[in-house]
């Protein structure tokens, strides 16, 4: 159930989560939208958002699937984030912290298709990633030869595509809670 606070709705536009930053990107193309730990400007983030997403597509990803990442905040978790916004995927944000059980638990309840992550936690992933609907691993930081590389999507084009989202109805994340108070819980 979506609950709505009428009072609120002016400060949400009725638009998916990349078009922000496709609309942002039109209007501050050389302004930075990443300084650290590299400068990257709001057009260099729109055009690799739309390359991750057409990678995305080409090996399956359709709307409605679930895409884990497991990682620290960085400019390539962001731009996975937008990427699986704009090809119609769910983002499932899971705490680098936890532990494989953990993670277990929320790639199977979610069941996410896929995980990105860094090579640091690459094997919490695989460990974690047994018995569920996993079918890759990438890592956004250093290369490892049997995964996918978030520079695999870079490669594509930044040719524009519509997922056809409907921005009211359509889910854009599935977040769990810590689970601190008790068993993990989820949030749409």
């Amino acid at each position: 159930m979506i609950l709505k606070r009428p009072s609120l709705s002016f400060l949400y536009p009725k638009m998916r989560l990349d078009e922000m930053l496709e609309l942002a990107a039109s209007r501050l193309q050389e302004k930075p939208f990443v300084v650290y730990p590299r400068k990257i400007t709001y057009k260099e983030m729109d055009d690799d958002v739309t390359r991750v997403a057409n990678g995305l597509r080409d090996i399956g990803v359709k709307k409605g699937n679930r895409i884990a990442i497991f990682s620290p905040n960085s400019p390539e978790y962001e731009m996975v984030v937008l990427a699986v916004s704009r090809c119609g995927g769910i983002v499932v944000p899971v705490n680098p912290t936890l532990k494989k059980d953990e993670l277990n638990y929320i790639l199977k309840d979610s069941e996410a298709l896929a995980v990105f992550t860094v090579s640091s936690l690459v094997d919490t992933v695989r460990e974690a990633a047994k018995g569920t609907q996993v079918k890759w691993i990438c890592t956004m930081d250093t290369r490892i030869d049997d995964l996918y590389h978030i520079e695999d999507f870079l490669k594509y084009s930044a040719e524009r595509f519509d997922p056809e989202i409907d921005p009211e109805r359509d889910l854009v994340s599935i977040n769990y809670t810590s689970g601190t108070t008790g068993p993990q819980r989820v949030l749409c």
